[in-house]
């Protein structure tokens, strides 16, 4: 399994919460609408050992970060952020390449400002581990 097989499965189990809002990730080219919330996603990989003969574990962080206009409040931020952690809730496994991705635990951050003023951020970090043949 490489590193886009783990991308691909964690935003495809993203995607198919149908959250009815636009997804933007690495390799989709996302540009806001005035007032919709949408959610960015960022994957950050920490480390890929050999944990026994033929097995290699990948450990990761994938931030979701929902946006919302400024003036809004966090609340319906914070209601999805309810969706996407339960979605991606310690224990659930999922399918990626020739193996499966687990998830460990997720944490919820404390909003701040987007790159654009008039914006907000509030992002969830989940926490992986990935297992697959090596």
């Amino acid at each position: 399994m490489n590193w886009n097989a783990i991308e691909t499965a964690l935003e495809a189990k993203l995607r198919s919460l149908n959250l009815g809002m636009p997804i933007w990730s690495e390799n989709v080219e996302y540009s806001n609408v005035p007032g919709q919330v949408y959610i960015a996603i960022e994957h950050y990989f920490v480390d890929s050992d050999k944990i026994a003969t033929g097995v290699m574990e990948t450990v990761g962080v994938t931030r979701f970060i929902i946006n919302f206009p400024a003036g809004e409040g966090p609340g319906p931020a914070a209601a999805l952020a309810d969706i996407v952690s339960a979605a991606f809730a310690p224990g659930t496994s999922i399918p990626a390449g020739s193996g499966y991705v687990t998830m460990n635990k997720f944490s919820l951050g404390h909003k701040e400002p987007g790159v654009d003023p008039a914006w907000w951020a509030l992002p969830l970090s989940v926490y992986y581990n990935a297992y697959h043949n090596s």
